[in-house]
């Protein structure tokens, strides 16, 4: 059965077992237990699942990542310390040094800043464009053979017609700081 996103919001990301609370309990420990130092070091190697230290993962955190998860209709989330660290994320890891990436000019400048210092000097280009400009004007920001490209709002308007039409294989993904509202781009034409 299809939950609202009311639902989800109270409910998402928490499946209790029976005698489980039914209300999802704050972890506020910053270790958890382990064996031996040989678990430790598996878990650290992510060779094996759990939990060992709090800034790299704990149950609270992954049950709200799943909660986002399923109000955006993704299939998995990353909590970050802030929207930046998420941004950089994002790009990190799908673009590397040589990329070129096609990103809406109107983004928070703290964005901004990001795509258009930090990242070139590690290689990666970016193109900033009005994303409700002509398709035309749009699709000259697109280089011959695009590999990545990013788009805010989502794909919708005249940039989003061009991704679709032009592009083969890159990436779209929104800098979105409040999931649950509409329009939720996972469902309508966001990868990332």
């Amino acid at each position: 059965m299809k939950q609202s996103l009311d639902t989800i919001c109270i409910q998402g990301g928490w499946k209790p077992e029976k005698g489980e609370s039914r209300v999802l309990p704050i972890y506020q420990s910053t270790t958890f237990k382990y064996d031996n130092s040989e678990q430790m070091a598996r878990l650290f190697d992510l060779e094996d699942e759990g939990y060992f230290y709090t800034r790299l993962q704990n149950p609270t955190n992954d049950a709200v990542a799943a909660k986002i998860a399923e109000l955006e209709g993704g299939v998995a989330a990353m909590l970050t310390s802030s929207g930046q660290a998420a941004n950089f994320y994002a790009i990190f890891n799908i673009c590397q040094a040589g990329d070129h990436v096609v990103s809406s000019a109107p983004i928070y400048g703290g964005t901004f800043n990001l795509f258009a210092v930090t990242m070139k000097k590690l290689g990666i280009d970016f193109t900033f464009i009005d994303p409700d400009a002509p398709e035309e004007e749009i699709a000259k920001a697109f280089h011959p053979d695009p590999y990545r490209s990013a788009d805010h709002p989502p794909g919708e308007g005249a940039a989003g017609r061009v991704y679709h039409r032009l592009l083969r294989g890159p990436q779209i993904w929104p800098d979105r700081s409040f999931p649950g509202e509409r329009p939720q781009p996972l469902r309508r034409c966001a990868y990332l």
